[in-house]
């Protein structure tokens, strides 16, 4: 299992059950700053028969001043896994996560997410709630003949992107996946249409 923990969202917590690990067991601990960890913390890391990593935000991705950019990089490493038996968890409380969590499910791959390590077992795959009576389907599906028109080929995508998730931040994390740089402009447009679903 490669288990990836979004430290900065979950700090020792999310290392609750560490030391439970196996040998064929994963751990990859992202973070951006000077990781907080407690000694309690620290021994049941050594005591663990998992392979332990740290991944630091680089200072490039940090320049860029992304927003959520643990989550965006936690992501991207995702996909790049070619094995679908891979077994893979997410670490954290960021619901965020969930509508690209449901999209690898989708596509065969075996993923969740939990608050912690000791969770994983106790966790099911997300399955974002459809959102169609908190969003304007019909006025965003126009926005692709008039402010959105240069996305058109992207409609379909865009369209299950905005169906599946919860929450706006959810909408703009994913975007991000595909539309780094355009994201804020799309964002922007959406606005007032996706003003329905709860965060910023």
């Amino acid at each position: 299992m490669r288990i990836y923990i979004d430290f900065e969202n979950v700090n020792s917590g999310g290392l609750k059950g560490i030391d439970s690990l196996k040998t064929d067991d994963v751990v990859i601990i992202y973070y951006s700053n000077n990781p907080n960890l407690n000694m309690e913390t620290v021994q049941k890391m050594m005591q663990s028969k998992a392979k332990i990593e740290f991944q630091k935000l680089s200072d490039e991705i940090k320049n860029m001043n992304l927003k959520n950019a643990l989550d965006i990089v936690i992501l991207n490493d995702i996909a790049r896994i070619t094995g679908k038996n891979e077994i893979i968890a997410i670490i954290s409380n960021d619901s965020g996560y969930d509508a690209m969590i449901q999209k690898f499910s989708e596509n065969g791959r075996n993923i969740k997410r939990a608050v912690s390590i000791s969770k994983i077992s106790a966790s099911k795959t997300s399955t974002p709630a459809k959102t169609s009576s908190k969003i304007d389907e019909k006025a965003i599906n126009a926005l692709f003949k008039k402010e959105l028109y240069v996305y058109s080929s992207h409609k379909e995508q865009i369209m299950n992107i905005i169906k599946n998730a919860k929450t706006r931040s959810e909408i703009n994390n994913t975007l991000m996946l595909t539309f780094p740089t355009q994201t804020g402009k799309i964002m922007k447009i959406l606005k007032p249409y996706i003003k329905g679903l709860p965060g910023s």
